[in-house]
């Protein structure tokens, strides 16, 4: 070997050697410097994963749509009420029987037993499959829901950063989302916030897909069940833009019919107080998840004041 093809291969090693030296550096610098993810994919899979793999030891349960999961925060209603509460929120979920049940299960036996529902004219659509979502979840294997549940948050610092991701946060538009996956929240905000964005697509979808004026009796059948299982039930409506409530009310009239008929009875009913924003006119911002989680605190302190009694003489 000549001396001309030593030096040259010297030369290589040394190189070799300072990108191996460097590479950690590298790495470190990435994450201390560049902007955070708007939202991390395998925290997300995580976040799932916690839902479908939550246990029975929860006071409260609050379980809908998006709207619920992304508008209640089940930590603050426990710093008002004591009560420990999980979210049980999925995309486009159907309340009907199916969905119930399984929030439901989550509640303690020993527990205060009290199921929160989440009511929208979107939750009693005509659909070819009810709770797709949720379904999907609950036929992963165990093996891959463990991976998710326990090892995904431990890798999660390395999710790849897409270049369209920096660059719209470079422009300032970006869509953000922390996964609670104690709780079953996800805080969500998006910058520039739209609230008309979500009108249109609920105009397609209602123009797609009937109310279901059955689904509504299955559901009133469902809460007498509950009830006689000593589950004390309370309905909920998620804050909407004006237009939305509008659209929601013209087309699902029964819904309104029932809600109106429940507040003026026994059923427990919380339209909340505040003036919330939302960011794309269908799901709160974090700011006002978090005074409408308070909001309902407040509510169901006054509504079980007596179990709070108990707690405190407890404590």
């Amino acid at each position: 070997m000549s001396g001309t093809q030593q030096h040259t291969i010297k030369m290589a090693s040394r190189k070799l050697l300072w990108l191996l030296l460097l590479m950690p550096l590298v790495v470190v610098a990435g994450i201390l410097l560049l902007p955070p993810l708007p939202s991390s994919p395998m925290m997300r899979d995580s976040f799932w994963a916690h839902k479908v793999n939550s246990v029975d030891c929860f006071d409260i349960v609050y379980t809908g749509d998006s709207r619920v999961y992304r508008g209640v925060d089940p930590s603050v209603v426990e710093s008002m009420t004591g009560f420990k509460g999980f979210n049980f929120g999925f995309s486009s979920a159907d309340v009907d029987s199916f969905l119930l049940t399984e929030a439901a299960a989550r509640l303690s036996p020993n527990g205060r037993r009290i199921l929160v529902v989440g009511l929208s004219a979107n939750s009693f659509l005509e659909r070819t499959e009810s709770n797709a979502h949720l379904k999907s979840l609950l036929r992963i294997t165990e093996k891959d829901l463990w991976i998710r549940t326990n090892l995904y948050p431990k890798l999660s610092r390395f999710d790849h950063r897409a270049v369209s991701d920096l660059y719209k946060y470079l422009k300032g538009e970006h869509y953000d989302e922390d996964y609670h996956l104690a709780t079953g929240f996800a805080v969500s905000d998006k910058t520039p916030a739209d609230t008309t964005e979500a009108l249109p697509l609920y105009k397609a979808e209602f123009a797609a897909a009937k109310f279901s004026v059955k689904k509504l009796e299955a559901f009133k059948r469902c809460l007498a069940q509950l009830n006689k299982q000593g589950i004390s039930v309370v309905l909920m409506r998620m804050p909407v833009t004006h237009a939305l409530q509008k659209l929601e009310a013209q087309h699902a009239p029964e819904l309104e019919a029932y809600w109106h008929y429940a507040e003026y009875h026994d059923q427990h009913t919380f339209n909340g107080w505040g003036t919330y924003k939302t960011y794309d006119g269908s799901h709160l911002n974090s700011g006002s998840a978090h005074q409408f989680s308070s909001d309902l605190g407040l509510y169901l302190s006054g509504v079980f004041l007596e179990d709070l009694r108990q707690i405190r003489i407890r404590k």
